[in-house]
């Protein structure tokens, strides 16, 4: 009985043998063998599609679908291969979730246009008083002088005189005119400077929600979905979701302050070395059999710890 199971394992181990041998002279049957044994994680593209977009961040949807498009090419031309493709029925979704914080976000905005529409009508108005000033020194400078003159000849002829009295009326009339112009700057500056203050009330709101809620977006594996909760403006957006889809395909945060990993994006956000080596890193090739074992070896561990939990 010992020599028969032997003589099985012996000719086991030669029949994988000869098997081994003959895949590796055989060409085709060797590339699917390779192809079987080596993977990458990035071999089939993600594909995504557009979730709800809340009309209250006042986007349509087909804005949102280029501005993701763009964000998913980012990757696509970083690698030089396509890792995201759009497809209307694809599992993994991208919406805009409305909430306080970009409700925060479109009143300090929507502040922000009028503070900038009344300082471009302010410094016009500006600009028109001290033209107007000027234009108003030159005529009293020059009645002074006519006044002068004729003061030192003793006095001026009744005409004159007269037209004189008027041109001073008339300056009269002038300077109140534009002393009433300096109180309305005056006020309209005080306006400004108060709606400034409502400005950097709001912004002061803003942070504090972003300090309890600081994500702009954020990836879920398990319904497998990412959403967007900020929109600033598209160059940030398309940033955000690409920081987003890279979580999507697998990939982790990187140190450098202005690359699409960076855990905060912002205005300067781009595509960098430290993105490329992140991504290269992960859609590198691995062998089956080694991710196997490796998850074997992890299964092993956790089923000790469990073990040695059930005997405490």
């Amino acid at each position: 009985m010992i020599k028969l199971l032997g003589m099985k394992k012996v000719l086991f181990i030669l029949i994988v043998t000869l098997g081994l041998v003959f895949m590796a002279q055989n060409t085709y049957i060797s590339e699917v063998f390779n192809r079987w044994l080596n993977f990458s994680f990035c071999d089939a593209p993600v594909l995504y599609r557009i979730g709800p977009v809340d009309p209250r961040f006042g986007k349509t949807k087909e804005e949102v679908t280029g501005n993701v498009q763009r964000a998913g090419q980012l990757w696509n031309d970083l690698i030089g291969r396509e890792l995201f493709v759009y497809q209307e029925q694809a599992r993994l979704s991208v919406s805009l979730v409305f909430d306080e914080r970009q409700g925060s976000l479109s009143v300090i905005n929507k502040q922000k246009e009028d503070l900038d529409t009344k300082k471009e009508e302010l410094n016009l108005s500006a600009t028109q008083f001290e033209t107007k000033k000027a234009e108003l020194e030159t005529k009293l400078a020059d009645l002074n002088e006519d006044v002068q003159y004729w003061n030192n000849r003793g006095g001026a002829p009744k005409k004159i005189y007269e037209d004189l009295r008027e041109q001073q009326e008339k300056l009269q009339t002038e300077i109140a005119s534009i002393n009433i112009m300096a109180d309305r700057l005056n006020l309209a500056s005080q306006k400004i400077n108060q709606e400034v203050d409502s400005v950097n009330h709001e912004v002061e709101k803003f942070n504090t929600l972003l300090s309890a809620k600081p994500e702009e977006g954020v990836y879920m594996a398990g319904p497998n979905k990412i959403e967007i909760y900020i929109y600033e403006t598209d160059e940030n957006f398309i940033h955000t979701v690409a920081h987003e889809l890279g979580h999507a395909l697998g990939v982790g945060h990187v140190n450098r302050e202005d690359s699409i990993m960076y855990p905060v994006s912002s205005a300067r956000s781009q595509a960098t070395p430290e993105d490329l080596e992140a991504i290269s890193v992960f859609c590198a090739k691995n062998n089956r059999l080694d991710l196997i074992k490796n998850d074997l070896k992890n299964l092993w561990y956790i089923l000790l710890a469990e073990l040695g939990n059930v005997v405490t």
